[in-house]
């Protein structure tokens, strides 16, 4: 019922301004599936769904018009990159000493020993630079699962004490991104903003981040954006699928 409301509101935004490009902001936007659908109701239309778009972002969005305003500065300054909070510089061996109950050991690995532990059917904590603003985590402060067991939910589950019905999501290297989803005119989904379709031909290939209606929360991600987290996933995909 909202989607109408929000719809409508697009419509008449459309032709009070005459521009066919459209930004999204504010909570409600967070909502994945109506996100999608606005793309293909409006496929004429360029949309830009703020990934910072809960409170914390629209008030960040306030004092910069203020700025703007204030100095008579119009300059338009485009941020491509979500990893604005704070890094931490934590020494694993602090960690490890702090941490009760545990069996674990500091070691030097590769991308590949990576993948060798995700496709063992164990899951991997990547806690990396700084943190994403904004509510996705999208590669810096992210819990990773192979996508290819079909209870791999189950598993992630069991770490994020989860409602069993609850959608996963799935990164992926930018470049092969139109081999796997539909991104209704989209070149890419960086922020995670859109639950787009699955290929019909790839449901069966990543069953733990397809959800029953056929979709996915995407993440796309290049070299220029996150390149450790980029050379993880593509070491993936070399022992996957070449």
């Amino acid at each position: 019922e909202t989607k109408k409301y929000t719809i409508e509101l697009i419509k008449k935004t459309l032709k009070t301004t005459g521009s066919d490009n459209i930004v999204l902001s504010g909570g409600y936007f967070q909502n994945c599936v109506n996100n999608y659908e606005y793309l293909k109701e409006f496929p004429h239309v360029t949309f830009y769904v703020d990934p910072i778009c809960y409170d914390a972002g629209t008030a960040m969005g306030a004092a910069l018009l203020f700025w703007h305003s204030y100095n008579e500065d119009y300059t338009i300054r485009k941020y491509d990159t979500v990893y604005l909070g704070p890094m931490h510089s934590y020494q694993m061996n602090d960690i490890i000493s702090k941490a009760n109950n545990i069996n674990a050991e500091l070691l030097d690995v590769s991308y590949k020993d990576v993948v060798d532990i995700l496709n063992t059917k164990n899951i991997v904590a990547i806690f990396q630079g700084r943190s994403e603003n904004g509510p996705r985590a999208l590669g810096n402060r992210s819990i990773l699962f192979n996508p290819t067991y079909e209870d791999g939910k189950d598993f992630v589950n069991q770490v994020k004490h989860r409602e069993y019905f609850r959608p996963f999501a799935g990164t992926i290297l930018h470049e092969h991104v139109h081999d796997w989803f539909d991104l209704r005119g989209m070149k890419d989904s960086p922020f995670m903003m859109y639950a787009v379709d699955v290929l019909p031909e790839k449901r069966d290939e990543i069953p733990s981040i397809t959800h029953v209606d056929g979709t996915c929360r995407v993440q796309t991600v290049s070299k220029d954006n996150n390149e450790n987290y980029y050379n993880l996933i593509n070491s993936f995909y070399m022992v996957m699928y070449l």
